[in-house]
């Protein structure tokens, strides 16, 4: 279970991270 979280988390920050990226490239 703590296996699961840790991947949830690394998918919340890498969605993130692209999410920012994506504004990045926009502006």
């Amino acid at each position: 279970k703590i296996k699961q979280t840790a991947q949830s988390k690394l998918a919340y920050f890498y969605a993130a991270l692209m999410d920012q990226f994506c504004t990045a490239l926009d502006t």
